[in-house]
């Protein structure tokens, strides 16, 4: 699958692992890589949990870009959504993604 949203990744140095959270069939990893945090998830997709404007599951970690320029302070994920903790809260919902990347 290709998409400018997405970048798969399969190789990974998990001594870069900051925070690791998991919902109840999907999960949330955030690296810091070269000074720069990044986050990733994998796992079931069907509520767009991972962040991604399509509702296809993920067996490989892949990258959510919409966070790659923010400083994440925390990360709980739930059954079908996440909470991101910026500066602010961030609330990846169902369908709200779609919403962050419009206005913000």
């Amino acid at each position: 699958m290709s998409n400018n949203l997405i970048e798969k990744k399969k190789n990974f140095n998990f001594k870069n692992l900051k925070i690791f959270r998991n919902g109840s069939v999907h999960n949330l990893l955030l690296f810091s890589e070269n000074g720069k945090e990044k986050l990733y998830g994998f796992g079931y997709n069907g509520s767009k949990q991972l962040g991604t404007s399509q509702h296809l599951n993920f067996s490989d970690l892949t990258e959510i870009p919409y966070f790659n320029d923010k400083k994440i302070k925390n990360i709980e994920c739930g059954q079908g959504h996440n909470l991101i903790l910026l500066g602010f809260i961030y609330f990846l919902f169902i369908y709200l993604f779609i919403f962050f990347l419009i206005f913000f």
